[in-house]
């Protein structure tokens, strides 16, 4: 008999329920196995977001343990951008019961994952409610959408940028065609007209819709059309590239004129059939040039030819590429003797080493102006007066030079016969005012004369005593001398001022100029009561020129002086020449008078030929005096004196300067 057991139940019923209870067991094994072993996200959380399971795939996409995660809010795995959400999807889940979508998460290690989700609200009787979820990593999935999506708009971009490119660089293509100097077409294999340019429709004077799907026989003179079909066809079965020269070949416009063109032809490829480009321009103002400029070599030949020099061009080898007809006479050779020859070789050795230099300047680029002597093979002995202008080509290298040459003999010969005319003239004023100095002159040569006289006989009277006085007789033979060495002085001035001869380029001290003019005029001064001043500066640097004829200048302008104060009261007569250093590179020579001044109405005229304000004389004077201060590089002029009389001063040059 079986016992009772203490619980009250029968074996049997316990049995049973050991059975359920053990089933119910290894069911909810099984399920927390599938649950665990599931690649589905599963995890259970609270209304509050508080996380009750979480199953390992779950675990593992957050990089956690599933213990590290229950207990947790979701917010803690959320990604700081989703988790203002929260509340909004919790709110949700309650009112509706069932949530889904995308969820932003973050992992343990700072890595963003994206869940798609769907949880569901259980509410189970006698139990706190609760969110089932399940969901799917995706995270892989939607960097791929987005890196697709990326790929897609880059893709999308690049394909906007590469139409607009293109078609920038079909506008630049365009542009380019229309912009280029010449007509370009490009021809079908079949003589069709696929494309023109903005050049095509203005040489033609079709528009391109009229051109266009055209032969180009069109564009070809009537008659020779036939022949143009027949070397198209043929070109078209061995195309090349082809410039056509031919001088011709012409083109027909729309009005039915034809013009002169070049044509090239370029085929895209080197197949048979390929499309062409044809080129075209318009030779016509090249025509009118080449015209222009055979008109124009043949008037620069008439001009070269009826010049009064002789013209030539030599290139870089000093060989001869054109010379005129003057040329040609002064060598005695013709242009076709002469072009092709070297310099040397025609105008002879002596000649030649005369020029060399200079050639080799307009080699180097400079234009060299200058003059030479020499003799030539029509036996004449010519000054001449060349210039050498260097030619360049478009890089800038000197390729040659031009040839003027110009006869200047009979100027040359001018200039002698002028230069000797004025020095003659020079010299008759200087003897003029020799002249005129005659009286003050013997005065001053018998003064000197009268006492050697004197002396000579007191020594012959000393010498002639019973008991000859030799220590007189000496002193007096002495004073003899003293008196020679004036006289000779004297005349040695009168010389040196009536010198006649070329002028002479030499160190000058103009100090001992005026005082030897000053000499030559003591006598006059002292007849003429004229009290003279020399204030001459120390230490001047000597000046270029010829002593004689500035000696002549200041003797003129002091002789000026004294003749201007003749009327003036004795007292009154004071004459002051000046000599001092001005700017460093000139020497100054001053000679002041108290006269009554120049006229001012004659002004500078006072300087000028034929023009004087005394009652006699000619005028030629201060003309002469210009002359040659002017020839030594200086200047003459005058100036009023503040209280009476005029300052007449003249400018040179410092030797050296």
């Amino acid at each position: 008999m079986t016992r009772p057991s203490s619980a009250g139940h029968q074996p049997s019923e316990v049995t049973a329920l050991d059975r359920i209870k053990q089933a119910a067991e290894e069911s909810e094994g099984r399920y927390r196995d599938l649950v665990e072993n599931s690649l589905g996200l599963i995890c259970i959380h609270a209304l509050d977001g508080t996380l009750l399971s979480v199953n390992g795939a779950a675990a593992r996409s957050l990089s956690y343990d599933p213990s590290e995660l229950v207990g947790r809010n979701l917010a803690e795995v959320l990604a700081p951008e989703a988790r203002p959400l929260l509340q909004d999807y919790l709110q949700h889940i309650r009112r509706e019961g069932v949530a889904t979508g995308i969820m932003r998460t973050v992992a343990k290690t700072g890595e963003a994952r994206f869940w798609s989700y769907r949880n569901v609200l259980r509410e189970p009787p006698g139990q706190e409610p609760y969110v089932l979820g399940h969901a799917m990593d995706v995270t892989e999935q939607r960097r791929t959408e987005v890196a697709l999506r990326e790929a897609k708009e880059l893709l999308e971009q690049r394909v906007v940028e590469r139409t607009a490119e293109l078609s920038a660089a079909v506008g630049r293509f365009r542009r380019i065609l229309d912009r280029a100097p010449d007509a370009m077409l490009l021809i079908e294999p079949d003589g069709t007209i696929s494309l023109v340019n903005r050049r095509t429709e203005e040489y033609f004077g079709y528009d391109a819709n009229e051109l266009i799907g055209k032969r180009i026989e069109m564009l070809v003179p009537k008659p020779s059309r036939k022949k143009h079909v027949r070397h198209r066809r043929a070109y078209t079965a061995d195309p090349k590239v082809i410039c056509n020269r031919d001088p011709e070949v012409r083109a027909l416009r729309k009005d039915g004129t034809e013009f002169p063109v070049e044509v090239n032809l370029v085929p895209l490829d080197e197949a048979e059939g390929t499309p062409t480009m044809c080129t075209v321009r318009d030779l016509t103002t090249v025509r009118q040039w080449e015209a222009a400029v055979v008109e124009s070599e043949q008037q620069m030949r008439l001009m070269a030819d009826s010049l009064p020099a002789f013209v030539a061009y030599v290139d870089k080898d000093q060989r001869y590429q054109f010379v005129n007809q003057v040329y040609e006479e002064w060598h005695g050779l013709s242009e076709s003797q002469v072009v092709g020859c070297k310099v040397k070789e025609v105008v002879g050795e002596d000649l030649y080493a005369t020029i060399k230099p200079r050639i080799k300047q307009a080699l180097a680029g400079h234009t060299v102006s200058f003059q030479s002597e020499g003799s030539y093979p029509d036996g004449r002995k010519r000054h001449t007066d060349a210039t050498f202008v260097p030619r360049f080509d478009a890089v800038g290298d000197v390729i040659g030079f031009f040839s003027l040459v110009r006869d200047i003999t009979s100027e040359v010969r001018a200039e002698e016969d002028a230069r000797r005319s004025w020095e003659e003239m020079i010299h008759v004023s200087r003897a003029s005012t020799m002249g005129e100095l005659a009286a003050s002159l013997a005065h001053e040569l018998n003064q000197p004369l009268a006492a050697i006289l004197s002396n000579s006989q007191a020594a012959i009277r000393f010498l002639d005593r019973e008991t000859p006085d030799a220590a007189e007789a000496r002193d007096a033979l002495g004073d003899i001398a003293d008196d020679a060495r004036r006289a000779g002085d004297v005349i040695h001035r009168i010389r040196k001022l009536l010198r006649k001869g070329a002028m002479e380029r030499l160190a000058v001290d103009i100090n001992k100029v005026v005082e030897d003019v000053n000499c030559l005029l003591h006598s006059d001064t002292v007849a003429r009561d004229i009290t003279v001043t020399l204030d001459l500066a120390e230490g001047l640097p000597p000046v270029w020129g010829d002593a004689a004829q500035l000696q002549q200048v200041t003797l003129n302008l002091m002789m000026n002086a004294c003749q201007a104060m003749s009327e003036q009261q004795a007292d009154q007569r004071a004459l002051v020449v000046r000599t001092a250093r001005e700017n460093g590179s000139t020497v100054v020579v001053s000679v002041e008078d108290t006269g009554p001044g120049v006229d001012p109405a004659l002004g500078d005229e006072i300087f000028e030929p034929f023009v004087t304000s005394r009652p006699i004389g000619m005028g030629m004077g201060l003309s002469i005096c210009r002359s040659i201060v002017e020839a030594h590089g200086g200047r003459l002029g005058t100036t009023p004196n503040p209280e009476g009389g005029s300052t007449f001063r003249f400018v040179l040059p410092v030797a050296g300067d």
